[in-house]
């Protein structure tokens, strides 16, 4: 009888250690599954941060923006990126305890996130690549000066800056002989701007290719960080500028 009752106790011992093990088990698979939400969701903040830290740069460039505005764009991103830090620490101690809290924090800086792309839209608003066009172009040969007229179709200031590549005409687009980009233009809402490019302040070198040949064309456009706001331009240098 000891020794039925004794096999009784350790089945329903192993029965209870199965059962706990399996409840553990389950535990850290629903624990894992977290870790890889949250993970996922905090990849996705960081590249959001990082996108509004680009936009920033771009923004720091516009005198329209005022430096409050930028001040707290930056400080709320600094912030969040101090609570990304937080929950990626977090994450490796108590996941099970603090999802609840994680996931509460996480969906905040969601809305914060997107508030501030609100915001930087609204103060930096999707430029088209047609908004720059030039209507007008002159070459004074004597002083070696391009100057170009500009005008912004938009209804809003564009922050933009030129950008040109010069070459020689013997091996054409092979004899590359210098570019040039201009400090950070600002073209008024439907206005024009008046743009000289003055080639002696322009570091030209001698082609690999064709040597020290004068600069008889370039090409140029208009762009905003990596954004190009106008077609691309071919002038002619008549007669060629030699460097």
């Amino acid at each position: 009888m000891a020794i039925i009752v004794l096999g009784a106790v350790f089945a329903y011992v192993f029965y209870y250690q199965n059962n706990q093990i399996s409840s553990q088990s389950n535990q850290i698979s629903s624990q894992a599954g977290q870790i890889s939400t949250l993970e996922s969701e905090i990849a996705s903040l960081s590249a959001g941060a990082s996108t509004i830290q680009g936009q920033l740069s771009q923004l720091q460039g516009s005198q329209s923006t005022t430096n409050s505005e930028v001040s707290s764009i930056q400080g709320s991103l600094h912030s969040l990126q101090s609570q990304l830090s937080t929950i990626q620490g977090e994450l490796q101690t108590e996941v099970n305890t603090n999802y609840q809290t994680l996931n509460s924090e996480i969906q905040n800086m969601n809305t914060t996130l997107q508030a501030l792309a609100t915001k930087l839209s609204t103060l930096f608003p999707q430029v088209p690549q047609s908004a720059l066009t030039i209507v007008g172009s002159n070459y004074d040969n004597s002083s070696a000066v391009y100057t170009f007229t500009v005008h912004n179709s938009q209804a809003y200031s564009i922050y933009a800056q030129l950008s040109a590549s010069f070459y020689g005409n013997p091996c054409n687009f092979y004899a590359g002989e210098g570019s040039y980009m201009s400090q950070v233009l600002s073209f008024g809402p439907n206005a024009t701007l008046t743009i000289p490019v003055d080639f002696k302040g322009v570091a030209f070198s001698a082609s690999s290719f064709c040597g020290k040949e004068p600069v008889a064309y370039f090409t140029m456009d208009f762009v905003a960080s990596s954004t190009t706001l106008s077609q691309s331009y071919t002038f002619q240098v008549n007669p060629p500028y030699q460097f």
